[in-house]
Parts: C-alpha cells; structure tokens; sequence
C-alpha cells in the first residue's frame, strides 16, 4: 500500500470517479470535460490513487488510455464501490423523501373539526403518499409550535395577531359570529342580535373571540372563558351566560339546550394557513387547502343586503346601536365603547 494506508477519505472517492471516467472515455482530455473538472485536476486525481494504491493504473502512452494489469486488477472493485456508493445515496434520498412526505398540521379544536375532515379526505384520495398528522392547541400556541418546528403548518384565527414576523400566512375564510342563548331565553326567537343588546350580559366566549371584539372597539363582559364549542354548549345550557363564538365552531357540535342566533353586526372572524419553512410536502397541503371546501360560505348579495338593513334598522333594538350603548352605560354608571 502507499502512504495512505489504506484509509477511505472523501477525496478518494473523487479519485475513484476520475479513475472510472478516464477508462471509460479512453482519456484525460475526455474525462475533464465529463466531469466538469480541469485536465490537470484529473491527472493529480490518477496520481493520488496510484501513490495511495502503490502501482501504475493506466498505461499513458496508449491512444486511447489503457489499463495495466493492476488497473484491470482495480477496475471491477472501483466500479463496485462506486454502485454501491450511488445505491447508499439513492437510499438516503429515500429516506429523506419518505420523511419529507410526513407533515404536522397544528390547528385548534373547534377550527380543526370543521374544516379538515373533509380536508383529509380529499388528500387521501388525490395524494396517498403524503401523510398528516394533526396536532390539536390552542391559538395562542401554535405560533411557538411553527417557530420551534414541533409544527409545519398551522390553520389558525387572524386575532390574536401573530407574535413573529417570520411566519407567513395566507388567508382561508372569514365568517361572521354567533351567539348562544339557553331555551326560553329573551334571544331566543329572535332572528338575529346586535352587540349591543349583549353588552351588559356575561358572556360565555374565547380569547380569540374578545381580541376580534376589541379589535371592533367593543368591550365584552366576560363570565367565563373557553375555547371549546361544547363547553360553551353546555355551561349556556346551564344557565351560565350567553355563549359568542363563530359560525363555524358549532358545525360538529349538537346545541342541544341552546339556541344559536346570528350576530347582526359586521364583525368577521378570518382563519389564516400559516407556515415558515416551504417543502414540497408544504406545498402540496397549502394547494389542497385553496382547493378545500370551507366550513362556511360567503354571504349572498341577499343575506348582505339584509344584514346592512338590519344594521340600519334593527328589528329587536329600535334605537341607533351608538345611543343604545350610551344608554346601557347610564343606567350601569359604566362608559360608552363605540363599536366601529
């Protein structure tokens, strides 16, 4: 053996390579244009091996190259390490597909149970290498999940706003809110409600809920909060207060011992996608959810128009939303919050 040893570096599997390719293209000039290399790195390359091996590989003074018998003696294994050496990185290329081809979608429960069943599905179907797995948080979470990479993807409320510059977002949907009201209760029948009929009410809701409230400039009175649909189900059912959350959130609940009833006002809860790092994997699920049905569909020009008359002359509330605050604030002693 020669002054190496014997020892495998990184260096000798470029030798390795220059070996081969000189030998199949019968010469030097040849093989530095194959591999991309200058003549005289190739021939330091055939130099290297044959000191590190002890022995003359090929014969120089041939047209084209020839190989010496200890060249011949080399050539098989050489070409069989460098197969087995293409076959190991192929493996790996594997591997790290198969690995990229997994994805975790972080989402809140309420948002997750109405819009990515059918998500799910349809991925199943159209991409059955791409797996999901979903990992269920609350809001205010799923910002750190993304930057710590325990997430690749987050569906989350616009409000409360995110914490990291870094995040992308794309928007999904938007809907209006809805209230919760217990049987027999005043709401009840009503066919909708404004804000300010519930601005005295204890008020069974999200934090997400009352950041997208105070974004409009309206204070809630909070009784309790809870970010998960049957929840507030069952403690409006109890008595406890009057539920506020989204369209949405009561999509796969029952509302048994409620009655829900639409909020008049123009206040709209957006759902963001939000991701950092762009895979294919990323892609792929980003493509499937612009193409996904979404839980709630836009207003129609006529529940619009109906909502804008409803806003202007509300049927359960015959005063101007501003003066019927000012109002409850006179008889509570409290201030006027100007919902805008």
């Amino acid at each position: 053996m020669g002054s190496g040893g014997g020892g495998v570096t990184e260096m000798q599997v470029a030798w390795i390579e220059t070996f081969l390719t000189v030998v199949e293209r019968g010469g030097f000039c040849a093989a530095a244009d194959s591999l991309f290399r200058s003549q005289s790195r190739v021939s330091a390359h055939i130099a290297s091996l044959e000191l590190e091996l002890g022995a003359r590989l090929l014969d120089r003074s041939q047209r084209p190259v020839a190989l010496t018998a200890a060249g011949q003696a080399f050539f098989d294994y050489a070409a069989s390490a460098k197969l087995s050496l293409d076959a190991g990185a192929a493996a790996v290329r594997a591997v790290e597909e198969r690995r990229e081809a997994r994805i975790v979608l972080g989402a809140d429960a309420a948002t997750g149970a109405s819009f990515l069943p059918p998500l799910l599905a349809d991925l199943a179907h159209d991409r059955r290498d791409l797996r999901v797995d979903i990992v269920e948080q609350p809001a205010a979470r799923l910002d750190k999940a993304l930057l710590e990479g325990t997430i690749d993807v987050a569906i989350r409320p616009r409000l409360p706003r995110l914490a990291h510059s870094g995040i992308s977002r794309e928007s999904l949907w938007s809907e209006g809110l809805v209230a919760v009201v217990p049987h027999g209760h005043a709401l009840a029948h009503a066919p909708h409600v404004h804000l300010a009929e519930l601005i005295d009410a204890p008020l069974i809701t999200s934090d997400e809920i009352v950041a997208t409230l105070r974004e409009a400039s309206f204070e809630p009175n909070v009784a309790l909060l809870s970010a998960h649909p049957l929840t507030l189900i069952g403690c409006v059912a109890r008595g406890l207060g009057i539920g506020l959350t989204s369209e949405s959130a009561l999509h796969t609940v029952p509302t048994d011992g409620a009655v829900v009833v639409e909020i008049a006002d123009p206040i709209e809860r957006v759902v963001d996608v939000c991701w950092i790092a762009e895979s294919s994997s990323t892609r792929a699920l980003l493509e499937a959810m612009r193409r996904a049905r979404v839980p709630v569909q836009a207003p129609s020009p006529a529940r619009a128009t109906e909502r804008v008359l409803r806003l202007v002359k509300p049927a359960a509330n015959p005063l101007p939303f501003a003066a019927q605050q000012a109002l409850n604030a006179s008889t509570r002693g409290g201030t006027v919050v100007h919902n805008r």
